[in-house]
Parts: structure tokens; sequence; C-alpha cells
């Protein structure tokens, strides 16, 4: 079973309409779990149907989805590979834990389309269709134009993605114009590579190689084939693409020339945005950039907004944005105020001279063991050694002044998860704009 029913207040819920802009994880669940106690549910989404979802895996916690109370076919799952991460220069690396705890590697195109065949069973889908706009009327979002013609709808769910148009088009009180900056996403390429020959190979992550910003090189679910992956802030050439697979294969020659199959895309990067919701508005996913800073990865955090704006839904007399704010406050607490810490770490640390970031991947400083004791999860390493410990920190005192450094960026996360936490409870205007300028200068400054 998908969601639990649940029963409605009045007959009137049962016609409540909803459109939803996009078919990303978090509108589809939304609309499953919707239409299957019956909403109105209408999905615009502009590609074609065979165009969703790509043939990656990417990490998730399996509770996630028992949390949402998705039924997920177990062959959805491979085991999460131990990944190696370099430093810039490509010396030392740091191991993850030889245990991958609860995490799992999921196929995302079975995902998309298992959600897909589900969705299609208690909503409309009309793929291929462009949405042009939003209709706003007394600042209240009343429906969307759908190929010049008028739509109506009682909330609009935007999940169209990061390069989202349509938050643009609400009035500046509900403070959602906030500008995408370079550093907001990465322009990624992602492409699966023959072997030259069939073999069981390390998985390792290139962080900051010169002109990038993270490659990678893992055994793709086939062990035919690599699973290469280049980003880059906001582009990325077909030079540098050459260039950056070049430098792969001569750390991993086994890779041959052969693609089985590629696909560029921008993933978001960037800290969550303050406010999500106005007047029969709300944004969800990568429109709301809930993706992790550190690794761009949105699956997680996307459902977890999906079940709590279902549940606010379901339990809401209106879509104002008064009763629109629960969910907002309510992601925050479970997801929004860490990913806002992630990103002033991962922020400062790129600031660094790669010269310490090195010293910090080739010292031995920044160990399995340590980084077990850092997650809190011992179990991650099969031989725990607490004398390891003891050798991180006489080795961090050789280098007082970048060990400082260190101890200010813990100090600035500590600071963001409070700011992030100071979120106004209630809706309040005048709260929520000085609350929000706040939460973006330490973002923008910390940068």
């Amino acid at each position: 079973m998908f969601c639990p029913a649940v029963k409605m207040k009045n007959t009137a819920d049962k016609r409540k309409k909803i459109i939803i802009l996009g078919a990303g994880l978090g509108g589809l669940y939304v609309a499953k779990s919707l239409g299957d106690i019956g909403y109105s549910i209408i999905i615009y989404e502009k590609r074609q149907r065979s165009e969703l979802g790509y043939p990656w895996h990417d990490s998730i916690d399996k509770d996630t989805f028992k949390k949402s109370e998705i039924d997920i076919p177990q062959h959805f799952f491979l085991q999460k590979q131990i990944l190696n991460f370099y430093s810039p220069s490509g010396d030392g690396y740091i191991r993850q834990g030889t245990r991958a705890s609860k995490n799992f590697d999921i196929d995302r195109k079975k995902l998309i389309e298992h959600l897909i065949t589900l969705t299609e069973e208690c909503a409309e889908i009309h793929y291929g269709t462009n949405v042009e706009g939003l209709i706003v009327e007394d600042g209240i979002v009343k429906g969307v134009y759908v190929n010049g013609k008028r739509q109506n709808c009682d909330l609009v769910i935007d999940s169209s993605g990061v390069f989202s148009k349509y938050r643009f088009q609400l009035p500046k009180k509900f403070f959602m114009d906030d500008t995408l900056l370079h550093e907001d996403y990465l322009m990624a390429y992602r492409g699966f590579y023959k072997k030259k020959e069939f073999a069981i190979n390390p998985s390792n992550v290139y962080l900051m190689p010169e002109g990038f910003s993270v490659l990678w090189c893992k055994d793709a679910p086939d062990a035919h084939f690599s699973d290469i992956l280049i980003s880059n802030f906001e582009s990325l050439t077909q030079k540098q693409i050459d260039d950056a697979i070049a430098y792969i294969r001569t750390r991993n020659p086994y890779i041959s020339n052969e693609c089985m199959t590629s696909v560029t895309d921008a993933i978001p990067v960037r800290y969550p945005l303050a406010t999500i919701v106005a007047n029969g508005y709300a944004l969800i996913g990568n429109s709301a950039f809930m993706t992790k800073p550190t690794s761009g990865s949105g699956i997680e955090n996307t459902l977890r907004a999906a079940v709590i704006l279902a549940d606010v839904i379901k339990h809401a007399s209106d879509f104002s944005v008064q009763t629109l704010w629960k969910y907002a406050v309510r992601s925050n607490a479970s997801f929004g105020a860490n990913c806002y810490m992630a990103y002033i770490a991962r922020s400062r640390f790129q600031r660094l001279d790669k010269n310490d970031i090195v010293w910090l991947f080739t010292s031995d400083v920044l160990n399995e063991n340590l980084l077990a004791l850092v997650r809190r999860d011992l179990k991650s390493v099969s031989d725990f050694k607490i004398e390891s410990i003891a050798t991180s920190v006489q080795l961090a005192r050789t280098r007082p002044e970048f060990m400082h450094q260190i101890e200010d960026i813990i100090k600035l996360c500590l600071r963001a998860r409070i700011l992030a936490h100071r979120m106004p409870r209630i809706y309040n205007e005048a709260a929520i704009a000085k609350w929000k300028a706040e939460y973006d200068a330490f973002a923008r400054d910390i940068y």
C-alpha cells in the first residue's frame, strides 16, 4: 500500500483541484498520496514519459521509504559502494567506512517509472505539455496557463526543477525571487563507459582537481561498465568533458572509449530557499533546492518534504500562505537546517588552501576511525582503533594555523544551524522578511 487512507472532512474537500508542475519525485508522491483519497490531481510535464529519469544509482537511506510508506521492489536497490575520496592533487585518499550502514544505491530510472505507474491510477499526467505561467489574482495563485488556455485550481505545486520560472511570477511579498548564482548549481556530465576487460574496481572520487568541482569513477551496476561523473560550477564544455575523461583514464586505465549512454544536467547545490510557499502555491524538490549541498542528491529530502506537504494539505481548511507555512517550518526542521549548515561547511572548505587540504588527506589526520567517531557510527569500521584518534590529535597539533581554520568552520556551522532554526514558526511577513535577510546574508557572505 502506497499511502494509508484517511477520512476526508467533507465531500467538498474531495473535489479540491491541485495542479502539479513537473513529474519529479516530490510531485509524484504528493499526487499519489492525495489522489488516492479523492483530490483532483493534474500533472503537467514538459518532457515525454520516456525522457523521465536517468539510469543512475544514487545513495539513499532505506528508512526514507519506510517513513513515506512507499512499497519499493527490492531489486531497485544495490549495496552502496565504498568510496575513496582523493585530495585535489590526487595524492592520498580518505576511505569511506568499510560498511555502508543503512545506505543503499537506488536506480533512479526504475524509481521514477514505479511512481509514475502508481500515480497514473489516481491522477491525470499530461506529457509534452508546457505551462506558460501562473495565474495570480489579488495575491493568490488561482491556476496556470497551459497552451494559452486558463486552467483554474485550488493549489499549484511547483516540482519543475532548479530553473523553475514560476516563483519569479509571484508578488514580491512572498520573498521567493532569489537570484540563481553560478555557485548555486553544478553542470554535471554522467556516462557509462565500457571497461577494456571485466574486473571489480575501486570506486574513486576526486575532490576539486584542477578546473573541476568533483570527478568520480565507480563501477556501474553492470560491472562491465564504469560510471563516470564530471561536474563543474555553472558551465561544462565538451573540451572540459574530454579533458576530465582523459584525467580519469590516467588513474583508471581500464576505461575504454566506448560510451553506452550519457547525459548532461544541472545539479543544485545551494542552501534551501528560505520561503517556499505563497497563497495557493508551494515549491518542492529541486525547485526549492532541497538537495544536499555536499552531494547534490535530493531523493531523501524531497520525499521527506512530500510526506510533510501531503499531510499539511490533508488537514488544511484552505491553501493560504499562513496554512502552507506549516509545510515550510516542518521541512526546515526535518532537513533544511542541516542542509543550510552543510552548505556553510562546503563553502568554507572550498576556500581553504589546497596545500592544506592535500595535507589533510595525506597526513592520516583524517582517517576512517575519526570519521566514524564524528558520525557516531563506530560499526561502520570493521576494526575500530581508539589509538588512531590520539594519533590524529598529535598530527593536528603540528599544523595549528590550519586547525584554527577548521575550528572556525565548525563554529560557523553551529551558528548556521542556530540561525536556520530561528525560522518564524507562525507566518508573519515582517518577521519572515527580517529572518530571511539574515539567513541569506550569512550564507552569501560565507561564500
